[in-house]
């Protein structure tokens, strides 16, 4: 039987493949792909040297209703801490530095992407 996705579904996947290109390019060793587990789903991690990074991503067909990165709510961001948390307990590893990254991409009027990318974006200010 084959599966149809839907519009919507395809353009978060390829958005999904942008995002790790553009990881990739900048120098970070993908680990793990739309990670799910109960609870929670993490869409890339990557390794950065000594850091694990866990990275949200939000594929937008424009900025005109905000930035991707503004639709990442307390509830979501829940989520991303679960599911890292399990990611890590399943992992063979001991990681000393963990980020949680978000990549937020827009298309234009011509479907090409653009990226932003904020690295260690849940931290909070002391």
């Amino acid at each position: 039987m084959m599966t149809t996705h839907s519009w919507r579904t395809k353009f978060g996947l390829a958005g999904e493949k942008y995002a790790e290109r553009l990881l990739q390019d900048a120098g970070l060793q993908i680990e793990a792909r739309r990670f799910r587990c109960r609870g929670g789903e993490v869409d890339l991690v990557a390794r950065d040297g000594t850091a694990l990074v866990f990275v949200e991503v939000k594929t937008r067909r424009s900025s005109r209703f905000g930035d991707a990165i503004e639709t990442i709510s307390w509830r979501k961001k829940r989520y991303l801490l679960r599911a890292a948390g399990r990611y890590l307990r399943r992992s063979e590893q001991s990681w000393r530095v963990v980020q949680f990254d978000v990549i937020g991409l827009a298309s234009d009027s011509h479907g090409r992407l653009s990226a932003q990318w904020v690295r260690d974006a849940f931290r909070t200010a002391d």
